[in-house]
């Protein structure tokens, strides 16, 4: 799975979801300033122990951070 961490006004971001879906490869849209409605976990056995919502470290392959306004 591959990671999306942005917000929701980000518009090029939209276009690598368009083009995910099309390939049908699996992803997930992070957007920072909806954190607070997810439930977080970290743990400390590895470094794939964390969990935001549904998506856990040991599914995530690859992540992609985008900024693009400041916080």
């Amino acid at each position: 799975m591959i990671l999306l961490v942005t917000n929701k006004r980000d518009i090029t971001t939209d276009y690598i979801v368009r083009e995910l879906r099309k390939r049908e490869m699996d992803y997930y849209r992070l957007n920072t300033e909806s954190l607070a409605n997810y439930e977080c976990c970290i743990g400390y056995e590895s470094l794939d122990d964390w969990r935001i919502g549904n998506v856990s470290g040991s599914r995530v392959k690859s992540a992609y951070f985008r900024r693009p306004a400041p916080p």
